[in-house]
């Protein structure tokens, strides 16, 4: 660099010296030669170069190597604020890094916040889904014991006719099949959201079968969604058999149809979620959660993934939903999340997952 400029001052110099032309035009000169793209500190340097300039009075040789013994020393300046530059580029590097991952961190605990949310939210719903079937399956007890009752009494008068007893008989025959799919259907509920609020808070590693995982996230988050102009239809195969973490699957899954119950359908545009799922070939698998709703436009489908980016802040939303997705997705599960989108043709949310991952839990 010092080389370089005592090149262009000796030059300016000569010519400024030989027509007698004022030290303003030598400046001007100077400039002109240093315009073209100069590093930031190149511009302070010539900037402090300029300054010295105009301190000096007619230019000559005397003012030259005075000129030079400046850039000198300016020079090792430059090299001292280059050098403490890089130290501050290494600094905010190791800030930036600090803060990714205090980010990371916040974002998991907000998504284990929200699955605890979740299911404290589903609760309520889910217990007045359990009080449907239990209240039926109690009406019916009744109304059998009732009937045991006036059959006793027929039997103790030994009045009984065989329709007596074939009437009893088929009545009992339907209060048990009412009876066992009320009873049923409470089970279920109850192992579900008991199945679902384990792995969630865990993140336990265990092998699964993936259209109960499915059937199980669904039925825990159907009663958060009346109302809703959205029905759901699920394709996936029998006995997909899983090495994974279920909590994981099942909070992306949550987190894909909540987000089109929000985003996708509307009272004016109704439609349908699909969850479906195929084999690639025998270790991997394809998950897709589609919908025919409104879709995305393309600077939101851009920003899909990136925390904190949400189109509803002013209803509450954090923008951490998706990004926390795919961050299980390829952190947690081993796999990739991808999406694609068309503007009133909906959307489609992809997960390429393994079948099967070793247990890092394990000793």
């Amino acid at each position: 660099m010092k080389e370089a400029v005592w090149d262009m001052a000796r030059q300016s110099w000569g010519r400024s010296i030989a027509a007698a032309k004022p030290f303003a035009r030598l400046m001007s000169t100077l400039e002109e030669q240093a315009a073209a793209s100069l590093h930031p500190l190149e511009r302070v340097f010539r900037s402090v170069v300029a300054i010295a300039l105009d301190r000096l009075n007619v230019p000559g040789a005397e003012d030259i190597h005075q000129l030079v013994d400046l850039v000198s020393r300016i020079e090792q300046r430059l090299k001292g604020l280059q050098a403490k530059s890089a130290q501050d580029v290494v600094n905010l590097q190791q800030a930036l890094a600090a803060s990714e991952r205090a980010l990371a961190d916040a974002a998991a605990e907000y998504q284990r916040n929200a699955a605890l949310a979740m299911l404290a939210t589903a609760v309520p719903s889910i217990a007045h889904d359990l009080t449907t079937p239990i209240s039926n399956a109690s009406l019916v007890a009744e109304s059998l014991q009732h009937r045991l009752v006036d059959f006793r009494g027929v039997v103790d008068s030994g009045g009984l006719r065989k329709s007596d007893l074939t009437a009893f008989i088929t009545r009992a025959e339907e209060a048990v099949d009412i009876l066992c799919s009320t009873t049923r259907r409470a089970g279920m509920l109850a192992s579900s959201l008991k199945q679902l609020s384990v792995d969630s808070v865990s993140g336990r590693h265990r092998d699964f079968d993936l259209a109960t995982l499915v059937s199980d996230v669904l039925l825990t988050v159907m009663p958060s969604l009346r109302g809703k102009p959205m029905r759901i239809e699920t394709d996936i195969p029998s006995q997909l058999r899983m090495s994974s973490y279920p909590g994981a699957i099942g909070q992306i899954l949550i987190n894909l149809v909540q987000n089109a119950a929000i985003h996708a359908f509307s009272a004016h545009h109704p439609g349908t979620l699909r969850v479906s799922a195929e084999l690639q070939g025998n270790d991997y698998l394809r998950i897709q959660v589609s919908d025919d709703g409104q879709g995305m436009e393309p600077t939101v489908l851009g920003q899909i993934f990136t925390p904190f980016f949400t189109t509803r802040a002013d209803e509450g939303g954090s923008g951490l939903g998706l990004s926390h997705s795919r961050h299980l997705a390829t952190e947690v599960l081993g796999g990739q999340m991808t999406v694609r989108s068309t503007p009133g043709a909906g959307t489609c949310f992809t997960l390429n997952l393994p079948r099967f991952l070793p247990n890092d839990t394990q000793s």
